[in-house]
């Protein structure tokens, strides 16, 4: 991995982290609301006290899986904490799409702090460049990974 794609994989790690901490963090501050405006939501009834802890659990676990692989010196996690993050960030997207279209009606945003206050589409689009960045951060640990499954005595055969 050369400098500017370690610099481009970290500035994204980071802004991820920074958004599911600030996320999960005002849920759980105000965590009366925030669980009213979650049971208002379009789940099924069984789940959706699930989660009510569960997202919150969620964007602090996969803000960890983000930077553990740094702390750890744990290179081959990068790329798993990058796959969580793209997930979780295109369920999210996924959801907003759905609910910017009026599937399910009038549904009051849950997801705390700023990100409250934008419209659904507003909201749809913020999601999609995330979601964009989420795979850009996936794409770049290719190199990584094709390195690290290399190994010295391997690279000695197809040398002259």
């Amino acid at each position: 991995m050369n400098t500017k794609t370690l610099y481009l994989d970290i500035a994204i790690r980071v802004l991820f982290v920074a958004l599911y901490t600030y996320t999960a963090a005002m849920k759980l501050l105000d965590f009366p609301v925030y669980r009213i405006k979650m049971r208002r939501q379009h789940f099924f009834e069984p789940l959706k006290e699930w989660l009510v802890w569960g997202v919150p659990i969620a964007e602090l676990l996969v803000a960890t899986g983000l930077i553990l692989p740094f702390l750890v010196a744990a290179p081959r996690l990068r790329r798993a904490g990058l796959v969580g993050n793209l997930m979780l960030i295109s369920g999210f997207t996924l959801y907003t799409g759905l609910a910017a279209s009026g599937i399910f009606g009038y549904v009051p945003c849950s997801c705390g702090g700023f990100l409250e206050g934008m419209g659904w589409w507003v909201h749809f689009l913020f999601n999609l460049v995330f979601t964009a960045l989420a795979a850009v951060g996936v794409w770049l640990q290719r190199d990584m990974i094709r390195g690290a499954d290399v190994s010295p005595s391997v690279c000695g055969r197809f040398s002259g």
